[in-house]
């Protein structure tokens, strides 16, 4: 269990990030909610809130599926310039983690389903890994 110190240094980060990417965002887009949203992730962020910074950081990650590829590009490039966030470590865990559900051929959680059906809508919006996608939707269904 992480210590309170711990989880308010993640919480900076993941703030920092979110906002970074919600700039970002705006920048590309027509975005009129921004705004607010900022406000709302600051605020969690200086509370030290990691949990509410969680489920803002799904409906931000949903945001950014509808950016151009080349904007995607753009966005992980600068989150690694200006926060060394490397997405593409992030995405290679996240497919490790994955990929020990498919090898044990069972989901062991609710948690572990969501984060599998999280994980699926990832590969869709990407366009890679059918076969993983595949496999992915047959466990979701037999379980």
């Amino acid at each position: 269990m992480k210590t309170h110190a711990e989880r308010t240094q993640l919480a900076h980060a993941l703030g920092a990030q979110l906002l970074l990417t919600i700039e970002f965002i705006e920048r590309v887009q027509d975005f009129p909610s921004g705004p607010q949203l900022r406000e709302i992730i600051s605020s969690e962020m200086h509370r030290g809130r990691l949990a509410g910074l969680r489920i803002l950081e799904r409906d931000v990650k949903e945001m950014t599926s509808t950016l151009a590829p080349n904007e995607r590009d753009g966005l992980e490039a600068l989150l690694k310039q200006r926060l060394g966030y490397d997405a593409d470590a992030a995405w290679h865990a996240e497919r490790a983690a994955m990929r020990v559900a498919l090898v044990a051929g069972r989901i062991r959680s609710e948690k572990e389903r969501v984060r599998l059906e999280r994980y699926l809508e990832a590969l869709i919006v990407r366009g890679d890994g059918k076969d993983e996608a595949a496999a992915i939707e047959a466990l979701l269904r037999g379980s």
